[in-house]
């Protein structure tokens, strides 16, 4: 079925402030400056983005950000959850994918969970005709993108689209206090401004 991407996001993100507040790790998310819609099983689609949430909120100390990202080119949805926390090692960096693999190094080797999140996430993405990567640097943080096929641009104002889906956002943050959800729109021309890290 038809989803509507921007919202559906960001009803996902926006209740998701309150448990990043409470380990300290500021989110953060961009949308593009009209809602796209894409074929898509409306509950997957939120296994998919809470699952990459879950596995950026989980190794990352409590001092980093994490921040969604959502372009649309070349009538693809991209999804991108980018961390600042301690990157993962080239060697391991593929095995992430695999079902119950968590990574062993000395920062993470705490961390709790089955070890299938971005495994399920990637699974969901390929039923769709996606695909899902992962980039990382050592010390720098993480990148994981999905991309989903057929995103189609819905007729709508930007400032029809921003009272739609970022006050969406903003309301759900302003009502998990101590919570708070930075969401921009991206503008129609340029390219869209991105966070770099020091």
């Amino acid at each position: 079925s038809d989803v509507d991407a921007s919202n559906q996001i960001g009803q996902i993100v926006g209740p998701q402030a309150q448990n990043f507040s409470s380990i300290g790790q500021p989110l953060s998310l961009s949308l593009p400056d009209a809602d796209h819609t894409v074929q898509a099983d409306h509950l997957r689609l939120t296994h998919v983005v809470t699952n990459l949430l879950s596995s950026a909120s989980r190794y990352p100390p409590p001092d980093a950000t994490v921040s969604v990202d959502v372009q649309v080119i070349a009538q693809q949805l991209n999804i991108s959850v980018i961390d600042t926390g301690p990157g993962i090692p080239a060697s391991q960096l593929e095995r992430v994918w695999d079902p119950g693999i968590r990574l062993t190094s000395s920062s993470t080797s705490a961390v709790k969970g089955s070890g299938l999140g971005l495994a399920i996430a990637r699974k969901i993405v390929k039923m769709h005709g996606g695909t899902a990567s992962i980039k990382s640097e050592v010390g720098s943080g993480t990148t994981v993108t999905v991309t989903l096929p057929g995103a189609t641009r819905l007729e709508q104002t930007p400032e029809g689209r921003t009272e739609n889906a970022a006050d969406r956002i903003r309301s759900a943050a302003a009502n998990s206090k101590p919570a708070r959800l930075k969401a921009k729109v991206k503008p129609a021309s340029g390219r869209p401004t991105r966070r770099r890290r020091s």
